[in-house]
């Protein structure tokens, strides 16, 4: 979990393939952003039988401070009471470098 700092939207961080030059850049009003590399992928099969091997895949989440709930008075609530509200927004660019 990497914890961003700053309130409101702003730039969590981009990728960059360099042999294509495609690019994804992340925005969000969240906390901070998971990132998982795919080490525990084991050749699974996926769609149309393609296996998924160690580190053929990455998975980028913005959302709260992981384990909060757990781990109060270090971070504020996660709780969402009957009747309130909630609203982040996460944005996710594709582009060409």
């Amino acid at each position: 979990m990497f914890i961003v700092d700053g309130n409101g939207k702003r730039p969590f961080g981009k990728l960059v393939d360099q042999q294509s030059g495609r690019a994804i850049t992340i925005e969000s009003t969240q906390k901070g952003l998971q990132f998982y590399t795919g080490n525990y992928l084991d050749g699974g099969k996926g769609r149309n039988g393609t296996a998924y091997n160690k580190h053929d895949a990455l998975c980028l989440e913005a959302q709260n401070f992981t384990d909060s709930v757990n781990n109060q008075p270090l971070f504020p609530s996660i709780i969402l009471r009957p009747g309130q509200e909630y609203h982040e927004q996460t944005t996710f660019h594709f582009h060409l470098e």
